[in-house]
């Protein structure tokens, strides 16, 4: 199996989209880069379906500003660190939330 890792920048930062056997996507870039995002992975030939899985890393804003817009995109689950459950909240920096799951 070949992995290939893609770069995708999303403001302050970037995510990475990491494609083997499916693809994953870790961490999700600050609010309101959804649509750079699905045309950044279009041009990098992977369907949104294809993703598998979000992985946010950390719960600072431009890490998961996205998060639910591009969760939407793929349909892909979005296990949360435990960061961002912490005492119950799925809140994060700056007054930016994400609705997460969790096992």
């Amino acid at each position: 199996m070949t992995v290939t890792i893609h770069t995708i920048p999303l403001g302050f930062d970037q995510c990475y989209v990491v494609r083997g056997d499916g693809v994953i996507v870790i961490d999700a870039g600050q609010p309101g880069k959804a649509a750079d995002f699905a045309s950044e992975l279009e041009a990098a030939g992977i369907d949104s379906s294809e993703v598998r899985l979000i992985v946010l890393t950390h719960g600072h804003w431009d890490h998961i500003g996205s998060a639910m817009e591009i969760r939407a995109l793929t349909g892909a689950p979005m296990p949360c660190v435990p960061a961002l459950l912490r005492e119950g909240k799925n809140s994060a920096q700056s007054g930016h939330s994400c609705r997460c799951q969790s096992r």
